[in-house]
Formats: C-alpha cells, sequence, structure tokens
C-alpha cells in the first residue's frame, strides 16, 4: 500500500475522532476526555507508521573476519600448515561479540570448523579459482559490522579475474587484504612453453622450441615422444632462471602427430610440471587401418598400397584405445578379428569416430567374423549394414548346447559398470541361446555345491520364458563343484539324439572346487573331472570352458586342462564386460551356423563407383562367406548365388560402414587372388567407404580456455577469395557435443564449445553441403598453476588495492574498527504496534475509569 494512501486514511481518522471528541454527549470531566482523544490519535498514528514500514540503521561495532585459505598444489603442504597456525592466531585476538569463519579452496570452496581442518583436499583438485572463493566469502558474511576478507594465497590463479571480486567485494563494503603464501624452496625444474607448428604437411621435418626455467644449476635431460614412442632426447646444462632450447629435425608422418616433451632432471621436486603435450595436424595422402587375425597376410594391403593408399597393418593388441590415435586414419578394417579382443570402450570410441567424425569401417569375412566372431547384438553390429543372423532352413546339423555357470558367492561382486559378473554371465548365457537354431537342444544349469536344472535341457525350449529364466540366476555362497556338475551334464546329454554335443563351463579360476570326484567330502574315489571330460570326449560330447580371472590364478591351468581334454576352447579373461561376446563366440563356433563354405559365384545388384570397369560375368568363384541378413535402409551391391549378401554399405552418422561377408585372403578368395577385377575392386571399396578430408581452403584455429574450446575458421576459395554464409559445426567425438559456428567477418566464422581440461580432445569440422571433413586434436590443458612457484606479487598487489585493503596486514589493520562498516537495520513497525496497543489499552482504562454524575430523583409530591 502507498505510504500517501496510509497517511491519507490516517489523516481521515484523525479528523473523524477530533470530531467525535467536540461533540460527545458523555459527561466526563474535559481533561479526561481530551486525554483519551489523544490517546486514540497516538493509537491511530502508530498503526499508520508501522503499516508504512519505518526502519533505523546502526552501525555494530563488532569485526567479522573470514579466513579464505588456498590449498591448491601450487602452495604445497608446509604452506597450508602455515597458514593454518596465522589464521588461529588471528582469532585468538578477537574480542567478544566478534566472529571468525575459515573457506579453504582450491577449484572449489569450502567451509571448514577450524584452521586444524586447513587440509588440502584429498582428490584431484588442481586448479586455483581465487575469483570464485573470494565471490563464496563474500555472500557468507553478514551484512552488518566491519566485515574483512583475509585471502591466504599465492595468488597463481588458474581462472577469472581475481582483482575484479575483490573490487565487487568492496563495492559491498568488505575489505579484502592479502597474506602471500608459497611452496617452500626445493630444487625445481618446469618445462614453461612449447612452440611447435599446429599444422605440417606429411613426411615435413619441423622444429620445436622449448623455454625451461629452473631455480638451481643443474643438468637435465630432454627427450621426446611421438605417439608414445621415444623419438629423441638431448641433455642440456640449466643455469637458474629461463632458457630456451630448440629440438630440431622431428617429422610429421600421421594425420594428427601426438607429441609429447618430458624435463628430467635428477633432484626435481615435482614431475607433474615437466612434460607437456601437443599434436601436429597433417595432411597427405589416405591411410587405412588393417587389424588382422594374421598380420603376415598383407595381400589386401599390398593392393591398396599399389592404388597409393598408405596402409598399416596391425594384429588385434594394436587396436587404437583413444579417438585421437583413430584420428590418424581415414578407414578401418577388421580382417577376420574375433569380437573378444575388442574391449567394449574401443567398440564404443569406434562406433563414435565413425558417427561423428566421418570415419570409414569395413568388416571382411572370416570364421572370426560376424556372427561366427561374436559380433551378433553387439556395438559394432549396430553400426553394421549387416545383421548376423542366418536361415535356419539350412541343411546344418542340429545341436545340444549345455551350459554351466558358476553361481558361487564370488559371481556376486559388484563392478564399476554397476553389473555384477552373475548379470554379465547370465547375459551371455541367454545370447547363446538365442544364436541357435529352432531345432536346436538347450540346457542351463547353474551350479554351487549342488546343480540347479535352471532350464533343463530340450528341444526348442520357448524363448521368452526361457530368457526370463537365465537372467534371473542369482549367485549363492561356496565354490563351483565342477566333477558333479560335469557328471551330472554328461547324464543329460547322453539321452540327447544331437549330431553335436556340447558343454559350456562358466567358472572362477581362483575358486574352481572339486576337479576329483568326491574331493570336497573326503571320500575321494580317484576319478577327475579332466578324465572325465575326456571319457565325454569319446561319445562326441565336447567341453569348452570360459574362465573368469588372471593366468596366475590357482585354477587357471585346471580349467584350461578341461578345455584340451574335453576337445573344446579354452577362453580366460579378466573381464566380466567380456563374457556376453564370448558365449557368443563360442556358441556360433560350435553350431557352425553362420558359415557357408562352398564355391559360389557373386552377382552384382547396384550400379555404384565401387562396381565401375568389372567385368562381374567373369569374376571367378568364391569359396565360402558369412550367412548374414542385410538391415533395413543398407544398400546392397553384391550378392551370393543363394541369394545371401556379400557386399552391402550404408551412412552410419557422417561416416560410411561396408560389410563383405567373404574375405580377401587365400581361404575364401584363392581364385579372387589371380583375377584381374581384385587389384581394382578393393581401392574403389576403400575409396568410396573412407573419410574424405575436406582441407581446401578451410584454415581452422583451435584453442584451450579455462575450460572451453574457442575455434576459428577462415574460408577462402581456390582465387583466395573469402567464401561467406556458410553453415560449419564442430563435433567433439571425445567426449560429445557440438556447436554451431557463426559467421563475425567476411570469411571468418567463430565459436567456443565446452570441453574437459582434463581429456585429449579430438573433434571435426563439418561444412554443410561439402563431404569432406576436417579433423583435429589437442591434448589435456596443463596445470598451469605448477608452471608459476612462486607468489605473484603483482596479483596479490592488484587484489589488495581492488578489495581496499593490503598485502601482509598487520593486527592492527585486521582488528581497526574505526571507519564506516556495514550497518544493521531494524524493523520500527513491531515497536510501533506495541506502542499503538499500549495507547489504546491507556485511553480504555480512562474510559472505564471515568465517574458518571448521578441522576437527579425528583421528589415525590
Amino acid at each position: 500500500m502507498s505510504h500517501w494512501i496510509v497517511l491519507g486514511i490516517g489523516a481521515i481518522v484523525a479528523v473523524w475522532i477530533w470530531w467525535i471528541d467536540r461533540h460527545s454527549l458523555i459527561e466526563i470531566a474535559t481533561w479526561r476526555r481530551r486525554m483519551i482523544s489523544i490517546l486514540r490519535l497516538g493509537s491511530v498514528g502508530a498503526v499508520a507508521l508501522a503499516l508504512i514500514g519505518p526502519t533505523c540503521e546502526h552501525t555494530p561495532d563488532a569485526i567479522h573476519l573470514l579466513h579464505v585459505v588456498d590449498v591448491s598444489e601450487s602452495v604445497g603442504a608446509d604452506a597450508v600448515t602455515g597458514a593454518a597456525d596465522q589464521v588461529a592466531h588471528l582469532n585468538s585476538q578477537l574480542r567478544s561479540g566478534d566472529s571468525a569463519g575459515i573457506l579453504r579452496f582450491a577449484m572449489k570452496p569450502e567451509v571448514v570448523a577450524t584452521p586444524a581442518d586447513i587440509k588440502p583436499f584429498e582428490s584431484s583438485d588442481s586448479g586455483t579459482f581465487i575469483e570464485d572463493a573470494i565471490s563464496a566469502a563474500a555472500a557468507l558474511l553478514p551484512g552488518h559490522g566491519h566485515r574483512k576478507i583475509v585471502l591466504h594465497t599465492d595468488g597463481n590463479a588458474t581462472r577469472g579475474d581475481s582483482a575484479l571480486a575483490s573490487s565487487m567485494a568492496h563495492d559491498e563494503g568488505i575489505e579484502v587484504h592479502v597474506v602471500p603464501i608459497s611452496r617452500a624452496f626445493t630444487p625445481e625444474v618446469i618445462l614453461q612453453t612449447v612452440d611447435a607448428p599446429a599444422s605440417a604437411t606429411t613426411g615435413e621435418v619441423f622444429n620445436v622450441n622449448v623455454s625451461i626455467a629452473s631455480n638451481v644449476a643443474t643438468t637435465a635431460r630432454i627427450q621426446w615422444f611421438q605417439n608414445r614412442f621415444l623419438a629423441g632426447e638431448k641433455v642440456v646444462e640449466l643455469k637458474p632462471g629461463a632458457q630456451d632450447f630448440q629440438l630440431e629435425a622431428l617429422q610429421a608422418m600421421n594425420a594428427i602427430e601426438q607429441m609429447e616433451i618430458v624435463v628430467i632432471s635428477d633432484g626435481d621436486s615435482l614431475a607433474e610440471n615437466n612434460r607437456a603435450q601437443f599434436s601436429v595436424s597433417t595432411t597427405g595422402p589416405p591411410k587405412v587401418l588393417i587389424i588382422s587375425d594374421s598380420t603376415e597376410d598383407r595381400v589386401l594391403a599390398q593392393t591398396l598400397e599399389q592404388a597409393a593408399i598408405e596402409v598399416d597393418v596391425r594384429p588385434p593388441q594394436g587396436l587404437p584405445v583413444t579417438v585421437a590415435d583413430l584420428e590418424n586414419f581415414d578407414l578401418l578394417v577388421f580382417q577376420n578379428v574375433a569380437a573378444s579382443y575388442i574391449s567394449g570402450s574401443q567398440s564404443e570410441m569406434i562406433r563414435r569416430w565413425v558417427r561423428e567424425s566421418g570415419g570409414g569401417f569395413l568388416m571382411l569375412g572370416g570364421e572370426s567374423s560376424f556372427g561366427a566372431g561374436g559380433y551378433a547384438a553387439s556395438g559394432i553390429e549396430e553400426m553394421l549394414p549387416l545383421r548376423s543372423e542366418h536361415e535356419d532352413a539350412r541343411d546344418i546339423p542340429s545341436v545340444a548346447l549345455l551350459v554351466i555357470l558358476d553361481r558361487s558367492g564370488s559371481m556376486n561382486a559388484p563392478l564399476p559398470s554397476g553389473e555384477t559378473k552373475m548379470a554379465l554371465a547370465n547375459q551371455g548365457a541367454a545370447l547363446a541361446f538365442q544364436v541357435l537354431g529352432r531345432d536346436d537342444y538347450f540346457g542351463l544349469f547353474a551350479v554351487d555345491t549342488v546343480v540347479h536344472p535352471v532350464v533343463p535341457l530340450t528341444r526348442s525350449p520357448p524363448v521368452s520364458n526361457t530368457v526370463d529364466r537365465i537372467l534371473s540366476v542369482n549367485s549363492a555362497g561356496g565354490g563351483i563343484y565342477v566333477y558333479t556338475s560335469l557328471a551330472e551334464g554328461f547324464r543329460a546329454l547322453r539321452q540327447v539324439p544331437a549330431a553335436l554335443k556340447h558343454i559350456i563351463l562358466f567358472s572362477d579360476a581362483a575358486d574352481a572346487e572339486e576337479q576329483f570326484a568326491g574331493q570336497t567330502t573326503g571320500s575321494e574315489s580317484g576319478a577327475s573331472a579332466v578324465d572325465l571330460v575326456s571319457a565325454m570326449l569319446t561319445e562326441s560330447i565336447t567341453t569348452s570352458v570360459v574362465a573368469l580371472g588372471e593366468e596366475t590364478d590357482p585354477h587357471t591351468n585346471f580349467l584350461r586342462s578341461l578345455a584340451q581334454r574335453g576337445g573344446g576352447r579354452f577362453y580366460l579373461t579378466n573381464d566380466a564386460l567380456n563374457l556376453p561376446r564370448i558365449f557368443t563366440t563360442e556358441t556360433m563356433q560350435v553350431a557352425k551356423s553362420s558359415i557357408t563354405e562352398e564355391p559360389l559365384l557373386v552377382t552384382a545388384t547396384s550400379v555404384h563407383p565401387m562396381l565401375d570397369g568389372i567385368d562381374w560375368s567373369s569374376a571367378p568363384f568364391l569359396l565360402g562367406y558369412n550367412l548374414t541378413r542385410i538391415q533395413p535402409g543398407a544398400d546392397l551391391h553384391l550378392l551370393s548365388e543363394n541369394g545371401d549378401p556379400l557386399l552391402a554399405t550404408w551412412r552410419y552418422g557422417i561416416g560410411s560402414v561396408a560389410g563383405f561377408t567373404s574375405d580377401a585372403s587365400a581361404r575364401w578368395a584363392s581364385e579372387w587372388l589371380r583375377w584381374p577385377g581384385f587389384g581394382k575392386f578393393w581401392p574403389q571399396v576403400v575409396r568410396s567407404i573412407m573419410r574424405q578430408p575436406d582441407d581446401s581452403g578451410l584454415n581452422l584455429v583451435v584453442e584451450r580456455n579455462d575450460g572451453m574450446l574457442s575455434v576459428e575458421l577462415s574460408a577462402t576459395d581456390a582465387g583466395g577469395a573469402f567464401v561467406n554464409q556458410l553453415d560449419p559445426v564442430i563435433a567433439l567425438t571425445t567426449q560429445g557435443g557440438e556447436a554451431a559456428l557463426r559467421q563475425t567477418a567476411p570469411g571468418i566464422y567463430t565459436g567456443s564449445i565446452e570441453a574437459d581440461p582434463q581429456l585429449s580432445i579430438a573433434g571435426v569440422l563439418q561444412v554443410a553441403g561439402r563431404e569432406g571433413t576436417k579433423v583435429f586434436a589437442l591434448p589435456p590443458q596443463r596445470d598451469e598453476e605448477l608452471l608459476r612457484l612462486e607468489p605473484d606479487l603483482i596479483e596479490l598487489q592488484q587484489i589488495a588495492d581492488a578489495g581496499g585493503g593490503s598485502v601482509n596486514p598487520g593486527l592492527d589493520q585486521l582488528l581497526n574498527r574505526d571507519g564506516v562498516g556495514g550497518s544493521k537495520r531494524h524493523e520500527l513497525a513491531p515497536w510501533l504496534l506495541l506502542l499503538a496497543a499500549s495507547f489504546y489499552l491507556s485511553e480504555v482504562f480512562l474510559r472505564r475509569t471515568a465517574r458518571r454524575p448521578q441522576a437527579t430523583i425528583p421528589k415525590p409530591t
């Protein structure tokens, strides 16, 4: 309500009270009537003023200190201890009514209770965000009294504007004082800066300039690494201060050359500031990475090299583990590589690289490819244009598969993924069941100290009910009784009329009990589990073992012997996430239901550049292939005479993926190797699906800045003229996310995107309307605070000046109660309402105690 309205109403009420007083018919003493009117006017006036909400202010004499203590890596534990002692001393000088608080900070501020709690953060928290700490401190201080922030720091901030935060606190009436702290002196060598070219052409030799600072005279060794391999080193003499050195004759050979410089010196205190990473982007011919189960088979590699395509052939263990490593290639080829070699993180990395970075992917057929290689229902298969399935109508012998699962207590251990070993083993068994044909037998036993027939061995059990029962298996106590479970499996399989009978035994390599009959009860009969699987093999029942553990586990060799004597395969993994792929691979190997090995002719079913100029009527026989189905939306290019897909492609994100279900080696393509079309076909396929780089007139500069990537793109045409109205987008393939660039000048496009400072970043530039892409990579951001181990006295002085305080303040300054402090405001409305109530009660009292005149009664006549 407006103040004027309140006052107006009050005035009207006052006039009304005055009128009543003047025209009252009550016969009381005049002084009493006047006093009642005055009390009524006072009560009305007090209520009116209370509605307006008046306040009064005063400045308390109390001092409120908030100590803000830097506990980041650059100050060191000794400096933190010294700061805690200073805080305790200052707090002891405060008097009654004063207050003190403590805030420790590195990357984030945190309130602590006592000086003893001022310790470095337990987790890695290496940044120094002084601006955030000052802002948090200003918000925590009360709004009155003499408010002061005492900042204990070395001033080496890694983000933000510390002086600005100090100035804003001072504007609120808060003084900001600074106490410099720093690490105790120890010998220290620091690799401060690295100056290297951002790009080069393939094979180009370049130099790198480095700046190294030392606080002592010492000898140091500079090493430089390219793609994690030592490429060179040199010994240098360091003097106190900073010195520049040049590393000569480095050579760019990969699409993204990942470099690291390391300085090694005896007696150095911190290793964290002795290394720096950087990347050099190169341009050159297209490059293909072939992952092959046999690196000696270089037929495909030689065919591509003859077509001026650079090829690197590696075993499965050489598959890149980061997107930045994979960015060195334009096409990734799997040549008969089992899924068990590919970790879950590598699978996701490949998918992201294809989908978001435009990489190409090709899977060739073989006994360890597609379904036979364990790719059914995998992340890699999701990316393929062909699905690892088959028609059951073929002449395939019926299979009887019995899965024996270890459900002992160790299987209940939780994994970092949140799942248990038991849950992953269940998923593997369910996939194995789903791989089988509809005429096959399946059973599952869960075993601890006894056998639990979760799914009795039957022909074509119902799918949904069976999968639910498999996934419901829980772990219990004890270990797995191997002999008992195999003996029960032997009895079940002997009664089944199947052409192929097979057991998959899953066990913990550290806890496979009962290796002999009766071993666990003390009544050992001498019959061993190894002898039992040998006897089973004589009746055409084979046994494979999936072991979870390490080579050094006590029962690894026993489980391996079971597989060898049982005529099956042995799988050992220490990563339970591999179990679903292993079960699928093993089932495919047993059933052999996803491979056809017979001569067949090829038919072209499309018109495509990869098929141009090839006389397909003259194509010789292929001798085998993997059975698959075409994915909806994929393009089918080659077909077998049986009507099965041989070559299919599609787009996956911005990348291209192809599947060729036969191979490019002497096993199935021996006749093709002598065919003239072979040398034309494969380079055309590779060039069709590999990533197409687009460097024409595009110059990309990407820099890190406080958790953000700053991006600038300049675009010109062949004549050097600016290219405008493009729609460029930056996408990060390592952590996800994308950002559009906007044009800020002729031919110039800028933008920014969040990027984790602690991650290596790989990304791609996409421009609408252009087929090609431009890739880039950046190393993790360096910990800048560890490059400056002396206090930044200039920065500290600026913080103190902006905050109206001083550097190294004395007790007299911190305990000074002069000057203007923050005022404390008091609301007067409660007091005014109390006054109005007292006026009202007094007025009632005066009225009630007034003596009324006695009426005169006439005497009777």
